[in-house]
């Protein structure tokens, strides 16, 4: 691991909390999602601001695989080896018909865009 780190507290907009691994209490190991307490310190000679005496209150809760990341890793375990079936599904429109009217389709030269009045 580094020797620093940041936390997401936005000090200045888009700009995430700087923090040394030195002023991290009790030499807890850190780890993505852990809720932490901590000063907030701004250098009065730069106007940055920073972490110190940064305490882990609680570990990162576990967080479950989503069930479509789940699925998709059983479909890439799948055998590759055999036959293949890809489906495709026809458009439906926004009231539920199938796909598109033909009078909204409209002929036109490649490269022109007609205009819409």
């Amino acid at each position: 691991l580094g020797l620093f780190g940041f936390l997401a507290y936005e000090v200045d907009e888009g700009k995430k909390l700087f923090f040394h691994m030195s002023e991290v209490k009790d030499s807890s190991g850190l780890q993505q999602g852990d809720q932490v307490e901590f000063v907030l310190v701004t250098n009065q000679r730069t106007g940055k601001s920073s972490a110190c005496n940064v305490t882990k209150v609680s570990d990162a809760p576990r967080q479950e695989r989503p069930e479509r990341l789940i699925s998709r890793l059983r479909t890439i375990s799948v055998d590759e080896s055999g036959p293949k079936l890809i489906l495709v599904r026809q458009p439906r429109g926004p009231d539920g018909t199938k796909g598109f009217t033909d009078d909204v389709r409209q002929q036109r030269a490649p490269g022109v865009v007609p205009v819409v009045e």
